[in-house]
């Protein structure tokens, strides 16, 4: 999730996003195509989000960008200047894993990643006496000779590309 937080100033007063323009300015809070969007929260969706300030060469120490006006192709700054009198900072948000839980799908990775034959790539125990699922065949990729197993139907086994 990525969303904007947008300010204005006056000619000599401090920026906040009261000072916003209807109609000609972004919204307070938007995404990265300039719709608007609520504020980040700790649960989206169902979802336990992260939520951080991207802070880089292109931002000041606070995450803001600076500049003249919200006008396509304005041209950004990291510094502020007097005629800065718009700025914006990017929250970027996170899926939260719980420790138990970031720890377990840890192990289970590099289970499945050194072929250790505990789980196969769908997290499913070998059968120990088999040395592999019950179910399952061995894949005709480059990882067969390393005693990888599917128990076949493909995909990525629920892990979510960020």
């Amino acid at each position: 999730q990525r969303r904007f937080e947008n300010e204005r100033r006056p000619m000599f007063g401090r920026f906040t996003s009261q000072r916003l323009r209807r109609f000609w300015d972004p919204p307070a809070w938007c995404t990265a195509e300039g719709h608007r969007s609520e504020p980040p929260g700790q649960v989206e969706d169902g979802v336990q989000y992260v939520w951080r300030v991207q802070v880089n060469v292109l931002t000041d120490s606070d995450g803001w960008q600076y500049a003249r006006s919200f006008a396509s192709g304005v041209k950004w700054s990291s510094a502020f200047n007097p005629q800065s009198f718009v700025r914006r900072r990017l929250h970027v948000g996170r899926p939260f894993l719980p420790a138990a839980a970031a720890h377990a799908a840890a192990a289970h990775a590099a289970a499945v990643a050194d072929g250790d034959g505990a789980f196969d790539a769908g997290g499913i125990a070998k059968d120990a006496s088999r040395g592999a699922h019950p179910d399952a065949a061995p894949l005709s990729n480059a990882n067969s000779d390393r005693g990888a197993w599917s128990t076949g139907g493909g995909g990525s086994h629920g892990v979510a590309a960020m």
